[in-house]
């Protein structure tokens, strides 16, 4: 079940995912220029930042900046692990 979003111009009730304007993470130089992912209200076209979307079905966009790090450094110890010890 996808949250709804809620316009803070016309208080419309839409699903955040189907209203996804930019689809931008913020990662790195990027960040202090990209707002992220942001959502148009189909009923006054009102363009803001969602508070309910999530990637995945349960990740927050600002928790791509960790997470993604996280796999990619979990990953390189398993192949370091390997390729040492296996």
């Amino acid at each position: 079940m996808q949250a709804l979003e809620v316009c803070p111009r016309c208080d419309h009730d839409f699903l955040g995912g189907k209203a996804v304007v930019s689809g931008g993470m913020r990662l790195g130089y990027y960040r202090l220029h990209d707002k992220g992912p942001v959502v148009r209200c189909p009923h006054c076209l009102h363009v803001f930042k969602p508070e309910n979307l999530r990637l995945f079905g349960f990740l927050h966009p600002d928790a791509v900046c960790w997470v993604v790090p996280a796999i990619l450094a979990v990953c390189v110890g398993i192949a370091f692990v390997q390729k040492n010890w296996g």
